[in-house]
């Protein structure tokens, strides 16, 4: 099968991406997609100075921005539950009401805490993130962002797209 004609755009406004593309001479898919930042880099500095830092790029953000009442929820793949859960590649942590303000370059998503509303199998339902600070910036494309657990303090950065550098 050969795709051709593959179009898209980011809008901010509503924080989705849309893409439109041909699969062989008959099909044509049009998808959307909550702004999933998949190539991204996550250090991990454990508060107890015992442990040791680590990075993860298993590591996955997803943002959902309600612009109605403009607050955002992030779902974290591949959370680390403490410090010492180097390969978190099988968790999911959700966590919904975080505040959003537009910028120049895109969207700030903070909060001073929040828990975790993720159920089911696999699902972490316990997770606390506090001192939460998300830069979504250049059009949509890139963000970075920290946030602490009990254990640990981790930063991020990553972009939509295969690049080299985040």
């Amino acid at each position: 099968m050969e795709i051709t004609n593959f179009r898209g755009i980011i809008d901010l406004q509503v924080g989705v991406l849309y893409m439109t593309y041909n699969v062989g001479a008959d099909k044509t898919v049009h998808a959307t997609a909550a702004l999933p930042f998949l190539r991204c880099k996550t250090n991990i500095d454990p508060t107890d100075e015992t442990k040791q830092d680590f990075s993860s790029e298993k590591t996955q953000y997803d943002f959902r921005i309600n612009k109605s009442n403009m607050t955002a929820t992030v779902t974290i793949v591949g959370f680390a539950k403490d410090a010492d859960q180097k390969e978190a590649s099988e968790n999911i942590a959700v966590f919904e009401g975080l505040n959003v303000k537009f910028t120049r370059s895109g969207y700030k998503i903070t909060a001073p805490m929040v828990k975790s509303t993720t159920t089911g199998v696999g699902n972490v339902s316990d997770a606390t993130i506090k001192d939460v600070e998300f830069n979504i910036i250049d059009q949509g494309i890139r963000f970075n962002g920290k946030y602490e657990t009990n254990t640990y303090e981790a930063e991020t950065a990553g972009t939509m797209f295969n690049e080299k550098t985040v």
